[in-house]
């Protein structure tokens, strides 16, 4: 560089070539710098040359930064597909459970269901047997002297009583077990649905980050 400016102070840069034994001068070269770039001798020639050159320099300056920040974007959208596509595979395995635990969830409202259909029959029966002893019930002077009748009528209406009180509380535990399926059913249901929509939205982010590195990798 220091050769180069001398030159084009119209300075000797001629390199002297001595023997290397004797010392003695045998030749005398120009630089190669000098018979490449010529350096111009004239100020303005050589301020224009400047100018060129830094315009030169300055163009291939800008276009070098654009390209190392096309690759830095591209790092950073393959690092961003790494991510999402990490993350799309972890909403799938929660996919996959949720959809087992709806078909489970599913199958225990058909199992209480059934279970609280077999409770209608018993109480309906027991129903039946209670109204119909109470029709038959005594008259007033059988359970005003505590007959025998009566006596019997009414240990038999307080069994029946019984009975129809253990149904009716089996029919009603049957109900809640079925509300509580039902309720765990939706709940399920509902974080499948949300789920399917964060799946749905991360799929089409990784399939964006594709495309854009698929441009990117034929660009180069």
């Amino acid at each position: 560089m220091l050769t180069y400016l001398k030159a084009a102070r119209g300075r000797n840069v001629m390199r002297e070539i001595k023997e290397e034994q004797s010392g003695k001068v045998i030749d005398r070269v120009m630089p190669s710098v000098v018979t490449h770039e010529r350096p111009s001798t004239n100020e303005a020639d050589a301020a224009a040359a400047w100018r060129k050159a830094k315009a030169a320099f300055l163009t291939l300056k800008t276009s070098i930064e654009a390209e190392i920040a096309s690759i830095e974007s591209m790092r950073q959208d393959i690092l961003a597909l790494q991510v999402a596509t990490a993350d799309l595979q972890k909403l799938k395995r929660l996919r996959a459970g949720l959809d087992e635990a709806v078909l489970k969830a599913r199958q225990i409202v058909a199992s209480r269901i059934q279970d609280k259909e077999k409770t209608k029959s018993p109480v309906e029966q027991a129903s039946l047997l209670l109204g119909s002893h109470l029709a038959g019930r005594p008259g007033f002077f059988s359970r005003l002297f505590a007959t025998a009748a009566w006596k019997t009528w009414s240990a038999t209406q307080q069994k029946l009583s019984a009975t129809l009180q253990q149904v009716a509380e089996r029919a009603q535990a049957a109900q809640d077990a079925l509300e509580l399926a039902e309720a765990d059913y939706g709940s399920v249901q509902s974080r499948l649905q949300q789920l399917s929509g964060e799946l749905s939205s991360k799929q089409q982010e990784v399939s964006t980050l594709e495309a854009a590195a698929a441009r990117a990798k034929s660009a180069w």
